[in-house]
């Protein structure tokens, strides 16, 4: 499965050096529990996901390649529409076929909705109220916005993802955009999610950080339970990655600081973040890029410790 993985050629002696960093903390039998949770979708099942969202209806397609460009996830998508959709075209950010166009019913595609972070992103970029680190191309006109018919469509996604990005249309205008995900990912509380559908709730805090993790289910630990791990054993699995995720994603960030001159998180936000972003703690990638949202333990490198003992970390998913 790892062997997919587009950006570093892996193998099983990839796979089990992995596996050997848990064992030398003491630890073996969690690497090889989280490893049997973990997915990565290669460029044909996604391919296959998005060609399950609706299109007939769309004057436009479009990818979004970031401004900051580089090698993005927009490459890879904008490459599996033009074979599975011939002739439609594809345009290379939404603002492009908007504006320059006038396309008037327009499907956006990403691989993945998560935490709905990126994606609100995007709509704040589009409608000029996002002057940092712009997420795609300003409209020129924000209020043709509200004109067009306009469908985030995804391979896969998360209930909580989609409930943040639908409070966040409301609260927006935005009425006319629809979401669409072929394949959905169950890690939010009932609860949680009335509390994004309610238009007077306060929300600042889960929209910059998430929620509180009591309203949460995060993925891998659910799946740990649902498949008949004791809950002591589960509780055994999450310390563990809270603990050594969470020095990974501090070294992350450390080195977005440098490289990328991000300003430090609060710590309440870093901690949240020790599972993944918003402590979903996912388990997917696909073959060209893994989720933030996903374990650290899967995408981060740096020097941990682990009850006295340390080892100098590796990622299953080595980027570059």
């Amino acid at each position: 499965m790892v062997g997919q993985w587009t950006h570093a050629t892996l193998d099983h002696e990839h796979v089990n050096a992995w596996l050997d960093q848990f064992a030398r903390l003491g630890s073996a039998w969690i690497g090889k529990a989280l490893l049997g949770q973990f997915e990565l979708k290669a460029a044909p099942h996604l391919g296959a996901l998005l060609s399950q969202i609706r299109v007939d209806d769309a004057d436009a397609l479009c990818v979004n390649r970031e401004p900051r460009g580089g090698f993005k996830s927009a490459d890879v998508i904008g490459n599996m529409l033009d074979k599975r959709f011939t002739g439609r075209g594809v345009y290379a950010s939404p603002a492009e076929a908007i504006e320059r166009y006038g396309k008037r019913q327009v499907v956006l595609f990403e691989d993945g909705l998560w935490s709905g972070t990126e994606a609100v992103g995007i709509l704040d970029s589009m409608l000029g109220k996002r002057d940092h680190r712009l997420k795609t191309e300003k409209l020129n006109d924000p209020g043709l916005l509200q004109q067009v018919q306009f469908r985030l469509a995804y391979g896969i996604g998360t209930d909580y993802g989609q409930a943040v990005v639908r409070r966040a249309l409301s609260d927006r205008g935005l009425e006319n955009f629809q979401i669409a995900c072929a394949e959905v990912i169950k890690v939010a509380h009932p609860s949680l999610l009335d509390l994004l559908a309610d238009p007077t709730a306060k929300l600042d805090e889960v929209f910059d950080a998430g929620p509180e993790s009591n309203l949460l289910r995060p993925y891998v630990f659910e799946s740990l339970r649902a498949s008949g791990m004791p809950d002591a054993e589960v509780r055994q699995v999450v310390g563990f990655c809270q603990d050594v995720g969470g020095q990974l994603f501090n070294s992350y960030l450390q080195t977005m600081c440098i490289t990328r001159g991000w300003s430090p998180w609060p710590v309440h936000k870093s901690n949240r973040a020790a599972t993944g972003m918003h402590g979903l703690a996912l388990a997917h990638a696909f073959g060209h890029s893994i989720p933030k949202a996903s374990l650290p333990l899967f995408w981060a490198a740096g020097r941990v410790e682990f009850r006295g003992k340390s080892v100098t970390w590796q990622p299953l998913l080595p980027n570059g």
